[in-house]
């Protein structure tokens, strides 16, 4: 009789876990509704693989992370070239302008990738270098462009921007 009710139970939870809504989309629907509250309509859609997507009447912005994620050449201008290699663990798109985050950056190859930005014709409008990382902001046109790297954890982020 014991072995049946565990069975009978077993059963149970694995129905209600199939037909209860995916974890993504109680999270969209909990943000979606506290965000109404504060007067904003938006949609978000949560992705199993990591993306989040951000629309409301006049933006979207869409947030990609998870393993094996390739660079975004497909969304950089070519004076933007990928950090080598690095190991990209996010991607936000806003629009008018990228985020790129990344782990796996030594300091030779910050120091490295800074200056190729210099070659490429970026013109630094701010250094700022710390013992524990560094910050490089860069103008080219109507563009903008900020590469920061950090010491601890090898990692760092570059912003893109069009104004």
């Amino acid at each position: 009789m014991r072995k049946f009710l565990f069975l009978l139970l077993m059963l149970i939870i694995v129905m209600a876990a199939a037909c209860a809504p995916r974890p993504e989309m109680m999270l969209e629907q909990l943000i979606e509704q506290s965000l109404r509250q504060e007067g904003k309509d938006v949609d978000i859609d949560v992705s199993g693989d990591g993306s989040v997507q951000i629309k409301d009447k006049d933006e979207q912005v869409t947030i990609d992370s998870g393993t094996g994620m390739l660079w975004p050449g497909d969304k950089l201008p070519t004076k933007v070239p990928p950090v080598p290699g690095v190991k990209v663990e996010m991607v936000m798109d806003m629009g008018t302008g990228i985020l790129v985050s990344f782990t796996g950056c030594d300091q030779a190859t910050a120091e490295a990738y800074a200056a190729n930005l210099k070659s490429l014709g970026w013109e630094s409008s701010m250094d700022m270098q710390t013992e524990d990382g560094y910050v490089f902001v860069f103008a080219s046109d109507n563009e903008s462009l900020t590469f920061s790297w950090e010491k601890q954890g090898e990692s760092g982020s570059i912003t893109y921007g069009k104004s």
